[in-house]
């Protein structure tokens, strides 16, 4: 009924690995060693040397640990703490074993004397029983820096490329320390370079007994011995817990592919939003005809970590995770969206599962929204149907949850008449074949779990005639320039399947006495604009195309022209004696060969990829191009009309080619997955300019479900949409 290597994180890597240049065996005083903690911190932070060579890295992430038997049972549990700290964050499976109990290798803690802090016997996987040595009291800052050098990580400050980003004031270091400042020359560098390691020394480590009496400088509280200092000459702190590359460079070393997807519909949805909240986007991808326990085409979530060299293998998500029963046909995953609902700075996933059955009626639908715990691992969150918050009564074939929205509309005031900030983003889920496919659309709004006991806005929307599938598309945008934001639906079969899209204004935010009024109110219905377009509102985007005025519309209607397909833009615009607010300002035509079954336009996204601009590119899925291979094409956002900037396939991956019947976009989705790229960037510079859109320039995610996969194109600064990786 409805439509149907492993690449480098941001490292160093150790170019050349034998056992004598990799494993490190040395004493305290020696190149691995740690200086002695201060006020219970270690003295490092992170390391991104690692051994490029697979065979050095723990084999599947298992890494069992033990404690010697003269080992005090008073350090034990900051231990565990520390390691299951880790466990939960990294891709790495721990556990605790007896030293004796006929494990091949395996870390054994072991306490050290005559010395402070702690030091790891090698870097890397190196077969037996290898040594993390404790010479006082331990943090589990100290505990993790070990543990991530008997993964694999040496200091970030042993870079070959650490000239440019810090300075090593000899001067300043024990001559019989220094070479714990030697740069590994074996190396190659890539990715940001991280001063929130916590295995980057901190200013003041290894310092003289007597320095040079410019070596102390001034560092809030009194002085600090300038051992080693930002190239700015400002001072580097101590670092306690992993930073987000650090975490990043243990899924590049140790995240495993999934299993391969077959017939799966890999792709079908995507969704891009920084679950974990390090600036990083990650994407998620439905497999909507997966099976789970046997049950065919029951549907799974694969999430992905977004790093600065590239997507890793993160978190699988079934029905089972939410509480409910995966079953036959019920397709979770075939649609989906990300959005900040709560406002805390990291992403909520939004999975529809349309054609699950609910109360026994079959293809009803149902929506689960996952929140991030404080590790970025998705949990249930809250679940939607028909008949939440008494808004409606389930129906059978309804596809509740086909089309899928989040913004900040729906709101209220306080009793004092302030804008109530304990509100989070408002949902908006479709159910485009309840009533005779008349369709419907349902509006959730609510406060944050913080906030108390919650508070709901609902409201229930319903298409104009049978067959018309109201609520086949969504989008929400400022398509007004107001305060508040307007909610748009696509309608692609009313009128015989011309199409129809309606626009809803944003109400003001309700008085908190008031929180039955309605959320948006019908403002205007826009026709298919000629004779020949089909599904018209098949799908939407709304974003600024333009730099002045509201944000303008972006229909698609893929079955124009014997599904030659074509997208047009609409803005508001007010012109003498028309009553209607929505005037056609462009069609736009593919930007290569225009052929029937194209279905160009079937899949919109707006991303500002060319941030030269402040205006969004405009990027659509034409999946029937090429005998279903498929294309994209990028449009590019300007002070007049939107031009063509770009046709893409799978071939403008490197390693890739254009399958037939691959339906490469069908599925869009945008964000900045790789952040600020990983060429001369610091930590500093990547927090400073997060959520900047002219550092932090969005992807595209594209997916290509007949062949079970999606593909990265990373945005750039002069030439759109570059090929990345197929996954």
């Amino acid at each position: 009924m409805l439509r149907f290597e492993r690449a480098l994180s941001a490292l160093s890597l150790t170019a050349v690995c034998a056992l004598s240049a990799c494993a490190v065996d040395t004493g305290p005083s020696e190149a691995e060693a740690d200086p002695p903690e201060a006020s219970e911190d270690v003295a490092g932070a992170r390391a991104p040397l690692v051994r490029v060579n697979a065979n050095w890295f723990w084999p599947d992430g298992k890494v069992p640990y033990c404690f010697d038997a003269d080992f005090p049972p008073a350090w034990v549990p900051t231990v565990h703490s520390a390691i299951e700290n880790m466990e939960r964050r990294l891709p790495i499976d721990f556990t605790h074993v007896r030293c004796d109990a006929g494990q091949d290798d395996y870390v054994r803690f072991i306490q050290g004397f005559g010395d402070t802090g702690g030091e790891s016997e090698d870097t890397g996987w190196d077969e037996g029983e290898q040594d993390i040595t404790i010479f006082s009291v331990p943090s589990e800052s100290l505990v993790t820096h070990e543990m991530l050098h008997a993964l694999g990580m040496y200091h970030e400050q042993s870079r070959s490329d650490r000239e440019k980003y810090v300075t090593i004031n000899w001067a300043c270091i024990d001559s019989d320390k220094d070479h714990n400042y030697d740069t590994k020359s074996n190396t190659f560098t890539s990715g940001v370079y991280d001063y929130e390691s916590i295995m980057h020394y901190r200013t003041g480590a290894w310092c003289a007994s007597t320095p040079p009496a410019w070596c102390n400088v001034p560092d809030g509280s009194g002085t600090a011995c300038a051992t080693i200092v930002k190239k700015d000459g400002s001072l580097i702190g101590r670092n306690t817990v992993m930073s987000r590359e650090d975490i990043n460079s243990m899924y590049y070393m140790y995240s495993e592919p999934f299993p391969v997807a077959d017939g799966d519909y890999a792709g079908v949805s995507v969704a891009v939003g920084d679950f974990d909240g390090d600036g990083y986007a990650d994407v998620a991808t439905g497999l909507p005809f997966k099976a789970v326990n046997g049950a065919g085409a029951a549907g799974e979530v694969r999430v992905y970590k977004g790093t600065s060299r590239g997507l890793y293998p993160w978190q699988t998500i079934t029905q089972g995770d939410i509480g409910w029963v995966s079953r036959v046909n019920d397709r979770f995953g075939w649609t989906m969206a990300a959005a900040d609902i709560d406002k805390d700075g990291r992403a909520e996933l939004i999975v529809g599962a349309p054609y699950e059955a609910v109360d026994g009626l079959a293809n009803a639908g149902a929506v689960a929204v996952l929140r991030p715990d404080d590790a970025g691992k998705l949990q249930a969150f809250r679940t939607y149907t028909q008949k939440t918050q008494g808004l409606g009564v389930v129906r059978a074939n309804s596809y509740f949850g086909y089309g899928l929205a989040a913004g900040d509309f729906g709101r209220a005031r306080t009793a004092s008449g302030a804008i109530d900030p304990a509100w989070g983003l408002a949902l908006a889920i479709s159910a485009p074949g309840e009533a005779s496919s008349r369709g419907a659309v349902y509006l959730f709004g609510q406060t944050n779990p913080t906030s108390g006991s919650p508070k709901h806005r609902t409201q229930r929307i319903t298409g104009s005639a049978n067959g018309d599938q109201f609520g086949f598309a969504l989008a929400i945008g400022n398509v007004d320039d107001d305060t508040e934001l307007e909610l748009v639906v696509g309608s692609p079969y009313a009128s015989s399947a011309h199409g129809q899209v309606d626009v809803f204004n944003g109400a003001a935010p309700a008085a908190a006495s008031n929180l039955s009024a309605p959320m948006v109110t019908h403002w205007e219905s826009v026709a298919a604009p000629e004779a020949a377009t089909r599904n018209f509102g098949a799908s939407l985007a709304v974003a600024n195309f333009r730099e002045d005025g509201p944000d303008e519309i972006a229909i698609g209607a893929p079955g124009t022209q014997n599904s030659t397909g074509a997208v047009y833009i609409f803005r508001k615009e007010l012109v003498f004696a028309d009553p209607n607010a929505f005037h056609l300002k462009q069609t736009i035509l593919q930007n290569g060969a225009q052929e029937p079954g194209d279905e160009f336009g079937f899949a919109l996204v707006a991303a500002n990829v060319e941030p030269s601009t402040t205006q969004h590119e405009l990027i659509i899925g034409a999946p029937g191009e090429n005998d279903r291979a498929g294309a994209i094409s990028v449009f590019r956002g300007g002070i007049a009309n939107l031009q063509a900037l770009q046709i893409l396939q799978q071939s403008d991956i490197t390693g890739a080619t254009a399958q037939p019947f691959s339906r490469f976009g069908y599925a869009l989705a945008a964000g900045s997955i790789n952040g600020m790229g990983d060429s001369d960037v610091t930590s500093d510079q990547f927090n400073q300019h997060v959520g900047n859109p002219l550092r932090h320039i969005p992807d595209v995610v594209v997916g290509s479900p007949s062949i079970d996969s999606f593909s990265l194109f990373r945005g750039n600064h002069t030439v759109g949409l570059v090929g990345h990786a197929k996954h």
